[in-house]
């Protein structure tokens, strides 16, 4: 069965928007406002990614493509590093903050899988 489909996304999505909505209500400006929404896109896009990559590699026998695994990989690298950048010129020192909650938001991607 695909990841994708094992995951429940309402779940996760009501989960994991939780710690971000408290590190927004910290903020006074809307610099950091936008910079906590960016990161919160691109880390649902990673593991989003990262459920896609896994799917490709289980079901390596169907003949995916390596390129294709690979620059998925690699993109989702690219979109995590994005993410983290726009935290640094924005927040600043606290970018640690987005870090922590990327790190409980894995949890809670696992959290979310449907038990079937």
């Amino acid at each position: 069965m695909l990841y994708e489909k094992k995951i429940n996304f309402a779940k996760y999505l009501l989960i994991s928007f939780l710690p971000y909505l408290v590190g927004m209500s910290l903020e006074q400006s809307l610099d950091a406002f936008i910079a906590y929404l960016i990161i919160y896109t691109c880390i649902v896009i990673n593991h989003i990614m990262l459920l896609t990559g896994v799917n490709m590699l289980v079901n390596a026998a169907q003949g995916y493509d390596r390129v294709i695994i690979v620059s998925l990989f690699i993109g989702k690298m690219v979109i995590l590093f994005l993410g983290i950048s726009v935290g640094v010129h924005f927040i600043g020192n606290k970018v640690i903050i987005p870090v922590i909650f990327y790190i409980i938001q894995i949890f809670v991607l696992v959290f979310s899988l449907k038990r079937l």
